[in-house]
């Protein structure tokens, strides 16, 4: 109740407000039951280092050739929190300078310029671009991000 208030309020004060679609609970203990399914699906899946730097968002950090992606990361990386704000940092370490968000929802995308940090690699925030944009409420233009 009190969250729908405060979208209330900040509607009526003529700012843009998005509920979220409710969606499978990522990264809980909802996802449980489709685990075991999830790690069998990379049984037949022939794995191999990046070789493309390459950050992680279950650890914040890179990946290095130690760590394989293969069904037991993809079950934790499920269940486990996003690290999401170590990773931004550590693409600023990394000195990138564009990103990319995959996916028709651009919902990552304009936080990664929001939690870039200051002082770290790259002086500004790097170019976010969206891949995918979904239909807008309407029907009659993609959305975009703010």
């Amino acid at each position: 109740e009190e969250v729908h208030a405060l979208s209330d309020r900040l509607e009526a004060a003529g700012m843009n407000v998005r509920r979220l679609r409710a969606s499978p609970a990522y990264h809980s203990a909802l996802v449980e039951p489709a685990l075991d399914d999830l790690e069998a699906v990379f049984a037949d899946i022939s794995i191999s280092a990046p070789t493309t730097p390459l950050v992680s968002n279950m650890t914040g950090e890179p990946v290095g050739a130690d760590m394989r992606m293969d069904g037991a990361y993809w079950r934790q990386h499920a269940r486990r929190p996003v690290a999401f704000l170590n990773c931004v940092e550590s693409l600023a370490e990394l000195g990138v300078d564009a990103a990319i968000e995959l996916g028709p929802h651009a919902i990552l995308g304009p936080l990664v310029s929001l939690d870039w940090p200051q002082g770290k690699g790259n002086v500004s925030a790097p170019t976010v671009l969206q891949s995918l944009l979904r239909p807008s409420f309407d029907g009659s233009e993609p959305e975009r991000a703010g």
